[in-house]
């Protein structure tokens, strides 16, 4: 059974990419960083290209993390699943900032806020969408008829960070003493 997907509206705003659009892991800003970050670890250099970058994707994956979170702590449904999208979304952002957390300060400041929208995601309460009660990252009114549970575009995208992030020893909740919240979101 194949989901019926109609194109997302574009959240990226002045966030976005200069092209005017989301940036995304195959095009725009976060695809040059992914690539600049590989040449950087094998071939070093790059630095002021990753500077660079890291500035405009940690402004994005703020204002998307920030987004998710007002959703959240209001008990709506996230809307669809670009928020936490791997390709599109900000777990796809996650992912670079966890590689560029030790190379940069605002990398890692803007991977706890990434990491706490997506716990506060996975943990939050269910939510009433067209009268049915369904988790609160489920797609709202129309986005998506069914469940994705694809790597690239479903839940198990954020919950592969979370894990990744877990194994690194970079926990959401750094610092606070909760850095076990994860496992509630996969009880």
């Amino acid at each position: 059974m194949a989901c019926r997907r109609p194109r997302p509206p574009d959240r990226g705003g002045r966030h976005g990419t200069a092209l005017g659009g989301r940036s995304r892991l195959f095009s725009g800003a976060a695809a040059v960083a992914f690539v600049g970050q590989a040449a950087a670890c094998a071939y070093g250099g790059y630095s002021e290209l990753l500077e660079q970058l890291d500035r405009h994707l940690c402004r994005s994956a703020t204002h998307l993390a920030r987004q998710g979170l007002a959703t959240v702590r209001a008990g709506q449904p996230i809307g669809d699943d670009t928020l936490y999208d791997v390709l599109s979304g900000i777990t796809g952002l996650g992912r670079y900032l966890l590689a560029r957390r030790d190379a940069s300060d605002l990398a890692d400041a803007t991977l706890t806020e990434v990491l706490r929208c997506l716990v506060a995601i996975a943990v939050a309460g269910d939510v009433r969408v067209d009268g049915v009660q369904v988790p609160a990252w489920w797609g709202a009114s129309g986005s998506r008829d069914c469940l994705n549970v694809g790597l690239a575009h479903g839940v198990p995208g954020p919950l592969a960070l979370l894990a990744l992030c877990w194994l690194a020893r970079r926990h959401p909740d750094r610092g606070t003493g909760r850095g076990d919240r994860p496992h509630r979101g996969v009880a």
